[in-house]
């Protein structure tokens, strides 16, 4: 999938590269394609190349080398014309059958099913387990095209120029003979590989990508779906990776933990009153700051001794925090928000501020049942 997407393939594209092409240098990926709708049989051209650059990686993580690896396997390592072997009913691995493009666009959406959202937090890419990035009907919203859109038109939104832009998806091989078409299009297409990760790391207004309309074509389609579009949105907006504090990069919450922890911080209140911060009378003085952990779903929840309804003492299990910057967690207590900007000097502590107002019901704080229990 992530070699479809940076270099403009098909579904049917992905079967056309040949195994014993692939190379990986510090260049970069390249292989060559022995057939393609571009190209196709009886055209003047036979074998299309693609490349990846080397650099190409949003999250760090080396996909080039793990993907080369996976070509190593026993069951990957025989004589074909295709690159995708089918798996077993079991998916343990894989068996000498081809896939067939429409299975294989399937099988994308499959994998999209089983994503979770990323989140950036203490210096690294994490997953919000609890959060699918692309929930029940919503990966029907993918087909075998998508990702041969991607690139170009990621380039086109930055301004690169169609002439290039022919590059990524080969259709600039009818100008020019195939050895020139050669030793031109990889120049071409890593510099705007390199020029679209650099707008994935930018603002909007300052050279980077704008996809809003693509976000709008996602929440309408998920509202179709009977899904609610505007929660799914939040998790696919590209984050300014180089502004990012790891500290206030909170994962939002599903809406079963909305509706769940309303309910319970509010019947938490009616038994404390207002607030008063006492602690327990056999507790010595607390942490600055605590983090409760709901046994249901490991979601994790940072409250400011003394400022919440919360306290740590009747938390069935929960963790001591003495700096916000070394804590681990994935969402603030709305109670005890406003106290721990103050306390941290960090004016917005939430990236997403549409978290606030999702629901009125949320001024008071939320809670999980199953991160409290009486004594």
């Amino acid at each position: 999938m992530l070699l479809a997407g940076w270099t403009s393939l098909r579904v049917d594209d992905i079967q056309s590269i040949q195994p014993e092409s692939l190379r990986l240098s510090n260049r970069g990926l390249s292989f060559k394609l022995a057939r393609t709708k571009t190209t196709g049989p009886g055209r003047i051209h036979g074998a299309v190349h693609g490349f990846v650059c080397r650099e190409v990686s949003i999250t760090g993580e080396d996909w080039m080398v793990v993907g080369m690896l996976s070509m190593q396997r026993d069951d990957m390592k025989y004589p074909r014309d295709y690159l995708t072997p089918g798996p077993p009913k079991d998916f343990s691995g894989f068996i000498p059958k081809i896939v067939a493009p429409p299975g294989l666009a399937n099988y994308f959406r499959m994998v999209l099913s089983r994503l979770c959202t990323p989140r950036f937090a203490e210096g690294r890419w994490t997953l919000s387990e609890q959060l699918l990035l692309v929930p029940q009907t919503l990966n029907l919203f993918w087909t075998g095209h998508s990702a041969r859109h991607f690139a170009t038109q990621t380039a086109a939104a930055i301004g690169v120029d169609k002439e290039k832009r022919d590059y990524l998806g080969r259709w600039a091989i009818g100008r020019v003979g195939s050895n020139a078409y050669l030793h031109t299009s990889r120049q071409v297409v890593e510099a705007i590989q390199r020029e679209i990760l650099e707008a994935l790391y930018k603002q909007v207004g300052a050279g980077g990508y704008d996809e809003q309309e693509l976000l709008e074509d996602i929440k309408d389609f998920a509202d179709r779906q009977g899904l609610i579009g505007y929660r799914l949105v939040r998790r696919h907006r590209i984050l300014p990776i180089d502004r990012l504090d790891p500290r206030f990069t909170i994962a939002e919450d599903t809406d079963a933990e909305v509706e769940n922890e309303d309910r319970h911080q509010r019947n938490l209140e009616a038994e404390s009153g207002t607030m008063s911060g006492a602690a327990h009378p056999d507790s010595k003085e607390g942490p600055t700051y605590f983090v409760t952990i709901s046994r249901r779903n490991g979601f994790r929840r940072l409250r400011l001794t003394g400022a919440c309804p919360v306290q740590s003492w009747r938390c069935q299990e929960m963790e001591p925090v003495t700096d916000v910057a070394l804590g681990a967690f994935d969402a603030v207590c709305l109670h005890c928000k406003r106290r721990i900007q103050q306390s941290e000097g960090q004016e917005d502590l939430d990236e997403d501020s549409e978290s606030d107002a999702d629901s009125s019901s949320t001024d008071a704080g939320k809670c999980d049942e199953e991160e409290h229990q009486d004594p």
